[in-house]
């Protein structure tokens, strides 16, 4: 099946600096979530900020549904590809969360009854319902994080691309943003590419990872193969998730290391009672 989006041997950086990043290649499938790892200066940012035709592709191409995209971010936002930003106050520029979440909609040339029905529904997949008139600058940082995401959710993306979406947040809000992610993909079918440094929370939404360091792509593929390549991980300045950290810090006989705690937990479980 011809994944989604597919990105291939692109490298990217600033005009006129050295590129940050080369022969980079990977793919997304629609209703997949990959989360792109590595190190603070790794790339991410330039990455995404490239796919969405905001920073040049230097070499490489990009495609959408096996079709060549466009250059700029225009014609990649005409396309169907939508970029949520780290700092949510770089994004929402409406009074009210009900307007900053219609502007992408109307940009598009809908109806309004068309998009209000966007608007509803992007704040109800978000967990925001009820709150459109509430002033933007009324919101706490974390539903300032939602509604940058409803915004972009408006637009009906086929590739959406998120830049740290659960920097900031407290634990609490971590968990429940992963929980959003996986769930927003599989609602939309849109292909989600996610850059962040949870790396605990990544098991919980990301069905592969991208791994960046040495300006390059070090590895892609399933979390667990990732995570247990202690090489790769030292490499990319990562660590694995806690669970599989304290797996291996206790010696459990048992391989491969679960990447989560209920997973931890569910097969610890009969050891102990077998020892007890």
């Amino acid at each position: 099946m011809t994944p989604r989006l597919w990105v291939e041997g692109v490298s990217a950086g600033p005009g006129g600096a050295r590129a940050v990043l080369t022969g980079v290649s990977l793919e997304v499938r629609a209703g997949e979530v990959v989360a792109l790892l590595g190190a603070n200066g790794c790339g991410k940012t330039t990455l995404l900020r490239t796919l969405m035709g905001l920073l040049p592709e230097r070499a490489g191409r990009t495609l959408l549904d096996g079709a060549p995209l466009g250059r700029g971010a225009a014609a990649r936002a005409a396309a169907g590809v939508a970029l949520a930003f780290q700092n949510p106050d770089d994004q929402l520029f409406g009074a009210t969360l009900d307007e900053d979440v219609a502007s992408g909609p109307r940009a598009q040339g809908l109806r309004e009854v068309e998009v209000s029905a966007r608007v509803t529904a992007a704040l109800a997949s978000v967990g925001l319902q009820g709150l459109g008139a509430r002033e933007v600058e009324q919101l706490s940082f974390g539903e300032k994080k939602r509604a940058c995401l409803a915004g972009v959710l408006a637009l009906k993306p086929r590739v959406l691309l998120l830049d740290e979406p659960t920097a900031g947040l407290d634990p609490v809000g971590e968990r429940e943003a992963a929980g959003l992610l996986r769930r927003v993909a599989r609602e939309t079918e849109a292909a989600v590419l996610v850059a962040t440094h949870a790396v605990d929370e990544v098991p919980l939404f990301a069905d592969r990872v991208a791994i960046l360091g040495e300006g390059t792509l070090l590895a892609f593929g399933p979390p667990e193969r990732a995570f247990a390549d202690a090489d790769l991980l030292t490499r990319a300045r990562l660590r694995p998730p806690a669970a599989m950290e304290l797996w291996e810090r206790l010696g459990v006989p048992v391989l491969p290391a679960p990447l989560t705690l209920d997973a931890a937990a569910e097969r610890l479980r009969p050891l102990l009672e077998a020892r007890s």
